[in-house]
């Protein structure tokens, strides 16, 4: 055996072992992190969420009625796909326990699906295994793999369907296209935000296709095999929606939040008044006050009142858009850079008060939302540094990845970049929250490998 061929013999088998102890990491960190939660409540109760009880419910739903309802009505604000699993918990006679072990397997998932994904882009070597680790020891990450809420389940599946996409672009097989189609529909059925995603990775199908001079009749064909890969596996559910409840769209927690927190927001400022006292006179979280105000709807189907919602809000926000976009761009700014550290602090079961960063930050602004938390909690604040620095160089070296890295491998990172874009503008608005950040972070991982290595070997060129 030739010389090279013995040295990358060796290599291999001393990447496998990296893996495989990046692995063994991942899974330590997150089943040490869990310990630790229920250590410092001392009950199954500290890996619930506000959002968390409505999945079970609607788990234990599906197990003693076979239906997917809530309150004896078809449910059409949630998905079925979280509460569907955690419905094997609920069999199992311990929901939480079974909820926390899926996502941290979910969340450790994530991690080789991110090196296995940088393989594709990057071939075996350090930048796959560099962006493996900052996976492995991604904050956010760590802490929503201990919460019942459907983050990890998400994000593996966007990570999955991220990997088959990269794979198409190098190939052009249908079949990895259909793969890709099959893991982000599983994703649109845990969270219904992935629905218009299809769309804009359609177009980037025929765009990057054509820029590559591949054949107009090849890149329309792969991308209507795309696009209808995962819509005609949606389609169904949406008419279920429509026969039960008169709702025509794959989930109505779209008008829901557009009403309750998007045209509640814009019309809290532009009225000079306190957006959750503005939340709380539309009627969230109590239905009885938005009855009162509009008695003709309390007969209506379910559908019909949140496509009224949907409607009321649009309506108001064409009108004033440019309020709105200021609003917009504060959730995104909110999702990007809100590193978690209250919310860590709650899981913790340290003193943080009842502060909530996203109200706060609508009706004070970004400087004076640090103020008060550092009169509240210094504690929040120091920790709030600390998380945000690896989520700053994080973006910092994503930059730095992009730009050195562009020309290499500009058609992997333009996919990367369509969809990541998708993600981030999505998550505007004052639903933006630091948890909607964590499936963009396998994809921020992979531009900041790359940076990371450039910016490592550049600085030890420099030394030497």
């Amino acid at each position: 055996m030739k010389r090279r061929e013995v040295e990358g013999t060796l290599f291999r088998r001393s990447e496998r072992v990296y893996v495989a102890a990046l692995l063994f990491l991942s899974l330590a960190l997150r089943v040490g992190f869990a310990f630790l939660i229920y250590y410092r409540h001392g009950s199954l109760n500290a890996f619930y969420a506000d959002d968390s009880y409505g999945y079970v419910r609607l788990a234990k739903m599906l197990v003693a009625l076979g239906r997917f309802t809530a309150e004896g009505r078809p449910e059409i604000g949630r998905t079925p796909g979280f509460p569907l699993l955690l419905s094997v918990g609920v069999l199992l006679g311990n929901v939480a326990l079974f909820g926390v072990v899926i996502n941290v397997i979910a969340s450790v998932a994530i991690v080789y699906v991110t090196y296995a994904t940088a393989v594709l882009i990057f071939g075996r070597g350090r930048i796959s295994l560099l962006a493996m680790a900052l996976m492995a020891v991604e904050p956010l990450s760590i802490m929503y793999a201990v919460r019942l809420l459907t983050e990890p389940v998400f994000s593996l599946l966007i990570a999955v369907f991220v990997y088959w996409l990269i794979r198409y672009r190098g190939s052009h097989h249908p079949r990895d296209l259909l793969f890709s189609s099959l893991a982000l529909t599983l994703a649109i059925y845990i969270r219904p935000i992935a629905y218009y995603l299809p769309l804009f990775v359609g177009a980037g199908i025929i765009f990057l296709g054509r820029v590559a001079r591949i054949g107009w009749r090849v890149v329309a064909r792969d991308a209507i095999l795309f696009m209808l890969g995962v819509y005609l596996l949606v389609l169904p559910w949406q008419v279920r929606n429509y026969v039960r409840s008169e709702y025509p769209g794959v989930s109505a927690i779209s008008d829901v939040n557009l009403y309750f927190y998007h045209y509640a927001a814009v019309r809290a400022m532009e009225e000079h008044r306190p957006y959750r006292e503005m939340q709380r006179e539309l009627g969230m979280p109590d239905w009885r006050v938005y009855y009162a105000a509009h008695p003709e709807q309390a007969s209506w189907p379910q559908g019909r009142i949140f496509r009224s919602l949907g409607a009321t809000a649009r309506s108001y926000l064409i009108r004033h858009w440019r309020p709105y976009a200021v609003v917009y761009a504060k959730g995104v700014l909110l999702t990007l850079g809100d590193p978690g550290a209250i919310e860590l602090m709650r899981m913790l079961n340290l003193k943080v008060g009842e502060r909530n960063l996203l109200s706060d930050f609508l009706d004070r602004g970004g400087g004076n939302t640090l103020r008060v938390l550092w009169v509240h909690s210094k504690v929040a604040v120091l920790l709030s540094f600390v998380l945000f620095l690896y989520t700053f160089l994080c973006y910092l070296t994503s930059l730095l990845g992009l730009f050195t890295g562009y020309h290499a491998y500009r058609f992997d990172f333009l996919f990367l970049i369509l969809i990541l874009g998708y993600f981030v503008l999505a998550s505007g608005g004052p639903t933006g929250i630091h948890r909607f950040r964590v499936p963009m972070m396998s994809l921020f991982v992979l531009f900041s490998s790359y940076g990371l290595m450039y910016a490592m070997m550049h600085t030890v060129v420099e030394i030497y």
